[in-house]
């Protein structure tokens, strides 16, 4: 096995468990969030329409669909980035 094999098999590696810490980071703190911020960002990684969000959740309007699920990703990204890991994991 030549050198230059070896360094893309260990980049590759690590690239991989670097993946895995992020999922995992995104996960933890996915189950920080609310019920009501669960329930909105599931529905919208499965790609339903803000009217079947809104008819499911009980929501007055397509609109306050669009502002929840912006508050949530928000609230997910605060969470994520005041973790001491995100900055290994990102390099910053």
């Amino acid at each position: 096995m030549s050198i230059r094999y070896q360094e893309a098999e260990t980049t590759t590696a690590l690239d991989a468990l670097m993946e895995a810490d992020r999922i995992c980071l995104f996960w933890e703190m996915f189950e920080k969030l609310g019920d009501d911020c669960k329930q909105v960002m599931r529905m919208t990684f499965e790609e339903r329409s803000e009217a079947e969000i809104q008819a499911k959740l009980a929501f007055k309007n397509e609109g306050s669909v669009k502002q929840k699920r912006f508050k949530c990703k928000n609230q997910l990204a605060q969470l994520i980035q005041a973790d001491p890991r995100y900055a290994e994991l990102t390099g910053s």
